[in-house]
């Protein structure tokens, strides 16, 4: 079931509809029992909050909160999984 929630999160990602995103993980959480986020899905989300944050400096902003919250992720992935959870090689590309 992981793995099906994580293919549609990274489809939203990849649409850059972060609103879906947000229900799709919502969906995760109410299942019984929760599903949780695995590496393909935090990779995912890292990449498309640290896209939203060189669209925003693109347009002037300093896209501070999308870098910050791709960071947030990885931390919370590594604390959620250490090891299992190792982000792609596109995500850590963002984070640099």
């Amino acid at each position: 079931m992981a793995s099906f929630y994580a293919t549609l999160v990274d489809a939203c990602c990849r649409a850059g509809d972060m609103g879906r995103v947000k229900e799709v993980l919502a969906d995760m959480e109410a299942q019984d029992p929760p599903v949780a986020v695995n590496a393909h899905a935090y990779s995912a989300l890292i990449e498309a909050h640290a896209k939203l944050g060189m669209d925003d400096a693109r347009k002037g902003g300093d896209g501070a909160a999308g870098y910050a919250r791709a960071y947030e992720l990885f931390v919370e992935a590594r604390e959620a999984g250490g090891a299992k959870f190792p982000p792609s090689r596109a995500a850590m590309h963002h984070l640099t």
